[in-house]
């Protein structure tokens, strides 16, 4: 599968807090020249710093998702830096995105603890905007929607790569 990098795309970086999205994001962009779009700035331009209410989350996903669509019209392309842990986010995204080309990237790593080990580390040192803690990525975990069928018919490509 080839991939037109002279036209507009959408990159979901999708995976648990602590799994590298932020961190892989930056690399692509920097290489490609591609917008971020982060779930955690649009949260905090949105005054929902802390809120991770269902209404929140769900704030959050639209304005992203509907700045991507808006950028990708004009010809740009965006990475969407997001947990994706839900079919209903990914689902808006390729319902919004049209006729532009959709890429997954789940980001992994291999070992629990090294998740858990980034979250203190970023907690200890604020390194981050994320506010994702320990607590947020057990709620990711009980939370999620893993990648199925539903999602393979409207996505151009998919990519897992382990971040350890």
């Amino acid at each position: 599968m080839l991939i037109n990098f002279d036209e507009p795309l959408i990159i979901m970086m999708m995976g648990f807090s602590g799994t590298g999205k932020s961190y892989t994001a930056r690399n692509i962009a920097k290489i490609n020249g591609y917008l971020i779009l982060s779930s955690d700035r649009i949260r905090k331009n949105l005054g929902l710093t802390g809120n991770y209410s269902e209404d929140a989350i769900n704030s959050v996903y639209k304005e992203m998702i509907k700045t991507a669509a808006e950028l990708s019209i004009k010809g740009r392309s965006v990475i969407l830096d997001a947990t994706f842990s839900k079919y209903r986010y990914r689902k808006f995204c390729y319902e919004s995105a049209g006729t532009v080309p959709v890429h997954l990237i789940e980001c992994r790593v291999h070992k629990e603890e090294t998740v858990l080990k980034r979250l203190r580390i970023r907690k200890i040192r604020k390194i981050s905007i994320s506010e994702a803690d320990v607590n947020v990525f057990r709620q990711q975990q009980i939370r999620y929607e893993p990648i199925g069928p539903n999602d393979f018919k409207h996505l151009k490509s998919m990519l897992i790569i382990f971040n350890d």
